[in-house]
């Protein structure tokens, strides 16, 4: 295990909390376990104990603020270890990752290693979220949603520890930058969704190699190129084209399409439902509208073509610093925001972009089914 500072300041090294969670070379010397303790910052209450092998998290305290907007969810974790280290918060920050990643929400952990000590005060500060009013979060979580959260934290956790260490640390990270979208999204809509992006980008170059098959007859255009401007140019064109066949966006595309094909999309569900707004004699509002696309309406080439897009706003927003072209963070359709854009040539087009809330499952079900097939293997 590499060395870790002394001293974190206050700064999070995520390499760090990768390599505490799960260490590479551990001490043979050191039998006992310990129990250790922290605190995760949830969005969501918590009403029970989850259980693991090695972990007990919640159940949340709720902390609320004078104003009545705000409260805080602090969920008291336990832990054994085996190490001698004193980095029980760098555990708590790379299961706050786990957490976040399964549950497709924000959470956080303190980034002080004596934060254990806080009391819930001091905690609460530390992740305030807004509860009630325009714009707060749904709280409230389906006993259902719950045993979803524990069971798929269960699975990623079993598979984490058994993988080879090098697929574990670049699947952490990517599971890292899924929760930094989810913790920024409020901040800047644009860079939440640049790191959704990166994050199944992350993975999607491991699992989907370059496929660049070179033509039999190749080495006897090139002879005659040597002698021929025309057949040059002809073959300039035919090897750009090859490599643009296997460049990046093809395989973001490929891999979104081989581990969370769109007929899984249908189990992404509608925000009104999972919020309890569509509920009863409410339950209309989360039902198809007449003028919304739901994936199957969208024909295979079109649907490649928005995967697509979705790449190159990440390539826009990381070389010019470009927004999404998004209207809205949380959009009404269940699926898609669908702008109109004016094109030079075509005039006026409908466009149908992935909504951040798709993405984020997008994200979460393609790297959590990639990690299934690694480890059956």
């Amino acid at each position: 295990m590499a060395r870790l500072r002394a001293v974190s300041g206050d700064h999070i090294m995520f390499q760090e909390c990768i390599e505490a969670f799960r260490a590479e070379d551990k001490d043979s010397s050191i039998q006992s376990r310990t129990e250790k303790t922290g605190n995760l910052l949830l969005d969501f209450e918590l009403p029970y104990e989850l259980s693991f092998s090695n972990f007990k998290v919640g159940p949340t305290i709720q902390m609320n603020f004078p104003s009545g907007l705000y409260g805080s969810f602090i969920a008291p974790v336990t832990f054994s270890d085996c190490t001698d280290h004193d980095d029980s918060h760098l555990v708590i920050i790379a299961l706050s990752s786990l957490v976040s990643f399964v549950s497709s929400r924000q959470v956080k952990a303190p980034r002080n290693p004596f934060a254990s000590s806080f009391n819930n005060e001091t905690l609460a500060i530390l992740f305030p979220v807004m509860i009630t009013g325009p714009g707060s979060v749904g709280s409230s979580l389906s006993d259902e949603k719950i045993q979803q959260i524990q069971s798929e934290l269960d699975e990623i956790i079993d598979a984490l520890y058994q993988l080879p260490y090098k697929d574990y640390e670049r699947l952490m990270q990517s599971i890292r930058l899924i929760n930094l979208a989810h913790l920024n999204k409020r901040e800047d809509f644009s860079l939440s969704y640049y790191l959704l992006v990166s994050a199944i980008e992350g993975i999607a170059q491991k699992a989907i190699p370059k496929e660049i098959k070179k033509d039999p007859q190749e080495d006897t255009w090139e002879l005659l190129a040597g002698e021929h401007k025309e057949i040059r140019s002809l073959l300039k064109q035919y090897q750009d084209q090859r490599k643009k066949s296997h460049s990046l966006t093809t395989r973001f595309t490929k891999f979104i399409l081989k581990f969370c094909p769109d007929t899984e999309w249908l189990k992404l569900e509608h925000e009104y439902t999972e919020n309890g707004v569509a509920n009863g004699e409410f339950s209309w509002m989360a039902e198809k509208k007449w003028n919304e696309v739901y994936p199957e309406d969208l024909r295979r080439k079109v649907l490649k073509k928005v995967i697509g897009d979705t790449y190159d706003f990440r390539s826009k927003y990381s070389h010019e610093g470009k927004s999404t072209p998004h209207t809205t963070p949380d959009s009404m359709e269940r699926f898609f925001e669908t702008i109109c854009i004016w094109d030079e040539e075509g005039g006026v087009v409908e466009t149908h972009l992935i909504n951040h809330r798709l993405l984020s499952f997008i994200a979460k079900h393609s790297i959590l089914q990639y990690i299934r097939e690694c480890y059956k293997g």
